[in-house]
Protein backbone atom coordinates (compact mmCIF):
# COMPACT_ATOMS: atom_id res chain seq x y z
CA UNK A 1 0.00 0.00 0.00
CA UNK A 2 2.79 2.26 0.67
CA UNK A 3 4.44 2.00 -2.34
CA UNK A 4 1.30 2.15 -4.28
CA UNK A 5 0.55 5.67 -2.54
CA UNK A 6 4.47 6.61 -3.41
CA UNK A 7 3.62 5.75 -7.25
CA UNK A 8 0.28 7.69 -7.44
CA UNK A 9 1.70 11.03 -5.69
CA UNK A 10 4.72 10.60 -7.67
CA UNK A 11 3.01 9.66 -11.30
CA UNK A 12 -0.80 11.52 -10.57
CA UNK A 13 0.50 14.19 -12.78
CA UNK A 14 1.18 11.81 -16.01
CA UNK A 15 -1.77 9.28 -14.77
CA UNK A 16 -4.61 11.31 -14.37
CA UNK A 17 -3.58 15.21 -15.23
CA UNK A 18 -3.30 16.52 -11.65
CA UNK A 19 -0.28 17.19 -9.59
CA UNK A 20 -0.28 16.45 -5.66
CA UNK A 21 -0.13 19.16 -3.42
CA UNK A 22 3.09 19.67 -1.91
CA UNK A 23 3.94 19.95 1.77
CA UNK A 24 3.29 23.57 2.34
CA UNK A 25 0.54 24.10 -0.32
CA UNK A 26 -1.32 21.15 1.74
CA UNK A 27 -0.81 23.55 5.03
CA UNK A 28 -2.32 26.55 3.33
CA UNK A 29 -5.17 24.53 2.18
CA UNK A 30 -5.58 22.92 5.80
CA UNK A 31 -5.70 26.68 7.02
CA UNK A 32 -7.97 27.83 4.42
CA UNK A 33 -11.13 25.24 5.48
CA UNK A 34 -13.98 26.26 8.05
CA UNK A 35 -13.35 24.75 11.87
CA UNK A 36 -15.50 21.70 11.24
CA UNK A 37 -13.78 20.67 8.17
CA UNK A 38 -10.74 20.90 10.48
CA UNK A 39 -12.40 19.31 13.69
CA UNK A 40 -13.40 16.54 10.98
CA UNK A 41 -10.38 16.01 9.70
CA UNK A 42 -8.18 15.97 12.66
CA UNK A 43 -10.99 13.77 14.27
CA UNK A 44 -10.45 10.76 11.41
CA UNK A 45 -6.99 11.28 11.98
CA UNK A 46 -6.77 10.25 15.38
CA UNK A 47 -9.12 7.62 14.63
CA UNK A 48 -6.84 5.89 11.93
CA UNK A 49 -3.93 6.18 14.60
CA UNK A 50 -6.05 4.63 17.51
CA UNK A 51 -7.36 2.27 14.63
CA UNK A 52 -3.16 1.24 14.11
CA UNK A 53 -2.45 1.14 17.46
CA UNK A 54 -5.15 -1.06 18.17
CA UNK A 55 -4.03 -3.55 15.93
CA UNK A 56 -0.43 -3.65 15.87
CA UNK A 57 -0.94 -4.19 20.00
CA UNK A 58 -3.60 -6.86 18.71
CA UNK A 59 -1.35 -8.35 16.63
CA UNK A 60 2.06 -8.53 19.34
CA UNK A 61 -0.55 -10.27 21.37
Amino acid sequence: MLFLALGLYYYGYSLFGVEAYTFPQLIDWFAAQSEATKTALVGSIVTVIGFLIAFATATYN
